[in-house]
């Protein structure tokens, strides 16, 4: 026996340990557990009782038997509400070049109408003699920009004019004295405008609209109102142009209607409304007022931008 345990020790020890481990296994981790009472007591209960807490468990009860009553939406003044949302158009702020010098000209981010100073669709580009040697400011006031033109007006610079109006003038040779004529003119008329002559103002980031209130103007055989608008652009630097005026007249001749006064005001406030608000009255957009342009172009009154290209009807009126 000594023998055989001397010749195969290591294999004795082995099995030994090996035994040795397994009764140490199932001893601590094998065998069937038993079930306590305690385990017993928990089966058929929510185990998120003691998790949530009961008085958690309670108030979700209490919100599931909650019931809407639906009878709020077949109440009238529930179906007289209207959506009286406005949809606002994205628009693209900013320099189209952030890199470019301030006070220099800059390609602008919103493709602009061609404005002419010859009456062809061909634009005019001033000689090398005839271009403003100096840099003008930018303007981002509409009524600084009326200030510079008089003041270029009643100096005939042309250059100047150039530099704060959207149409471009050629005043060399011929045409100098005529350029002169007609800067001197509307240094005159537009002297007799203050700023707070024009008590309303519409803008976006595209254009500014300048109007008056207005202006009755009676005399023996009419009856009527007289408003001045003023249009500018906005370009992509920022940088506000005058396009120009535009003075509308709505009359009515009183010997020629059997119409009674209140009738004809009634008239002629509605010939001047203007729904959109975007400088043309809604019956010069449907061509529908007597006093209509001679080539009217039919417009949506009820919408600013007709055709969608960023500029109001009544600034694009302005422009051509």
């Amino acid at each position: 026996m000594s023998d055989f345990f001397k010749n195969n020790k290591i294999t004795v020890i082995t099995t030994i340990s090996i035994v040795g481990l397994f009764i140490l296994y199932f001893f601590f981790f094998g065998g069937i557990k038993k079930q306590s009472a305690s385990d017993v007591s928990l089966i058929g209960q929510n185990p998120q009782i003691e998790y949530l807490g009961p008085a958690l468990v309670e108030t979700i009860s209490q919100v599931n038997e909650l019931v809407i009553d639906r009878s709020i939406f077949n109440d009238p003044v529930f179906g007289a509400l209207a959506d009286k949302s406005i949809t606002i158009n994205k628009t693209t702020l900013g320099r189209s070049n952030p890199f470019a010098p301030f006070g220099l000209a800059t390609s602008s981010r919103n493709s602009l109408p061609t404005a002419t100073g010859n009456g062809t669709n061909t634009p005019v580009v001033p000689t090398s003699a005839t271009s403003p040697t100096k840099i003008f400011n930018f303007i981002t006031d509409p009524w600084a920009v009326i200030q510079k033109l008089m003041g270029y007006w009643s100096t005939h610079d042309s250059a100047g004019v150039n530099s704060v109006s959207f149409r471009q003038v050629v005043c060399t040779g011929t045409k100098s004295a005529g350029c002169n004529t007609s800067f001197d003119a509307l240094n005159r008329e537009f002297s007799a405008y203050t700023q707070g002559s024009f008590s309303t103002e519409w803008s976006d980031d595209k254009q500014i609209i300048l109007s008056t209130a207005p202006l009755a103007v009676n005399d023996t055989t009419s009856k009527g109102y007289r408003k001045t608008y003023l249009y500018f652009i906005i370009e992509g630097s920022g940088n506000i142009k005058f396009i120009g005026r535009i003075v509308r007249d709505w009359t009515m001749l009183t010997g020629n209607t059997s119409l009674s006064d209140s009738a004809m005001e009634a008239s002629l406030q509605e010939r001047l409304k203007d729904t959109d608000m975007d400088g043309l009255a809604d019956k010069l957009e449907t061509c529908t007022d007597p006093q209509k342009d001679k080539v009217c172009v039919r417009t949506d009154p009820y919408k600013r931008d007709s055709n969608d290209n960023g500029y109001w009807d009544g600034t694009e009126k302005a422009m051509k």
